[in-house]
């Protein structure tokens, strides 16, 4: 199975990639790929199918694209996904102090933010948590 971890810039997805790891690790075969840009997530689409239809393992990808398995002949109850977000406000404030983003860098990149977040409603299998959850009671959101 493919477990891919994606977020909204700036929204704790390397602490849920973290959790999602350390939590798959206890009971189950587990390979952690490690991070893939946006690019490399479309370029290695036929790795990306050979680890979603390993029947013994879980594969798991950090990543901020929007992969679309479906588009890609992979069945989607073989990919889980999981997404994090946060108050689109606090994510401004918090990625223009960590890359200096503003004027339309930075909306283009709230835009994206967006439009990403309705996109990850619509996919199956897609587990959506909030920043401000999981950061005041972490224990629950694990």
């Amino acid at each position: 199975m493919l477990v891919i971890c994606s977020g909204m810039k700036r929204s704790g997805s390397t602490w849920q990639f973290n959790a999602v790891c350390r939590l798959l690790e206890i009971s189950e075969r587990v390979e952690i790929q490690g991070f893939l840009p946006d690019d490399e997530m479309e370029m290695r689409v036929e790795e990306l199918s050979k680890w979603a239809n390993d029947p013994g393992a879980f594969h798991i990808v950090k990543t901020h694209a929007m992969f679309d398995s479906r588009k890609h002949e992979i069945a989607p109850e073989k990919v889980l996904t999981t997404y994090t977000y946060r108050d689109i406000r606090d994510a401004a404030v918090s990625i223009k102090r960590q890359f200096g983003a503003d004027g339309q860098r930075l909306i283009d990149i709230l835009d994206g933010s967006v439009e990403m977040f309705f996109w990850m409603r619509s996919l199956p299998n897609c587990i959506l948590q909030r920043y401000e959850d999981f950061t005041v009671d972490p224990k629950t959101a694990v």
